[in-house]
């Protein structure tokens, strides 16, 4: 299977389950405790297994990339689709600096790529 692909899985798996963690936490009953509600969430629980099979296709992309590529790739790909992620389905907000950093990581990774 092309590395490519496995990348992007990587990179999409790893990005979707911050947000179901994030979602989880915003879930939780601050006045209660907190960790032992979120390991019981569904969104918590969904959320550390989709780490768990991120951590499994980063392994194998380490196997073919270099991790001097492959890290920043994954990184900088994971906070452009977590910003987007967070502004469309979490409603936050989005300033213009980090719309600036977006077009600058997403320069980067081109040209890491390159």
């Amino acid at each position: 299977m092309n590395i490519y692909i496995i990348l992007a899985v990587t990179i999409i798996l790893n990005s979707i389950a911050n947000i179901l963690i994030k979602v989880a936490m915003n879930h939780a009953d601050k006045t209660k405790g907190l960790m032992g509600q979120c390991i019981l969430s569904p969104y918590f629980i969904g959320g550390v297994l989709t780490f768990t099979v991120a951590l499994a296709t980063y392994s194998y992309v380490l196997l073919k990339m270099k991790l001097s590529v492959a890290y920043p790739v994954i990184v900088s790909s994971c906070f452009l689709i977590v910003l987007a992620s967070s502004w469309f389905y979490l409603k936050e907000s989005i300033t213009l600096m980090q719309l600036v950093v977006v077009l600058l990581i997403a320069s980067g990774i081109w040209l890491v790529l390159k």
